[in-house]
């Protein structure tokens, strides 16, 4: 199964000029990674609705619902919305479409900054999920940065437990 991932023109915003960050083929070791993180059973049943019964929820109604439209993308039955908030912004939810449920990324939970991955002649990546997996990658800004090297970038995984997504651990990589 493909790995799936965040990307786009509105997206990649104005991160070539400052954060150009080349990193190499990361795929081998992430595939292992998610398999140690299994999802739900598919969805097979008709996908739900997103609930529109928080503020949240109403206020990102668009964007949640594209998302669920396109059906599920991480953990087995869930979709991840995406979309930007600024410059090196991304806001994500994440909707149980097994019931409709949407459930808010809090950003002191997830990093509100983000620096997509960029390899060359590829389109950036802001993070890294797969349908059959819990395992959430995003790649932060900088600015709080744990890697010593210039050339390194920062990535974070997190884990979703069924009601949020739990740090697993912060990791440099090398291009």
């Amino acid at each position: 199964m493909q790995g799936q991932n965040l990307s786009g023109n509105r997206l990649r915003l104005a991160c070539g000029l400052a954060l150009a960050l080349a990193v190499g083929n990361l795929a081998a070791p992430m595939d292992q990674e998610f398999l140690n993180y299994p999802g739900d059973p598919p969805l097979e049943s008709t996908a739900k609705a997103p609930r529109m019964d928080t503020r949240f929820a109403r206020e990102y109604r668009t964007q949640l619902r594209e998302a669920a439209e396109k059906g599920p993308d991480f953990g087995g039955r869930y979709a991840l919305a995406s979309w930007g908030c600024g410059t090196n912004c991304l806001e994500l939810a994440l909707i149980d479409l097994s019931i409709g449920k949407v459930h808010e990324t809090a950003a002191s939970t997830l990093p509100g900054c983000l620096v997509p991955r960029l390899s060359e002649g590829k389109p950036a990546v802001w993070a890294d999920y797969r349908l059959d997996s819990r395992l959430l990658y995003l790649y932060p800004c900088q600015l709080d940065n744990p890697c010593q090297g210039e050339d390194e970038i920062r990535r974070d995984a997190y884990l979703w437990n069924g009601k949020r997504f739990e740090m697993l651990k912060t990791e440099c990589l090398k291009p």
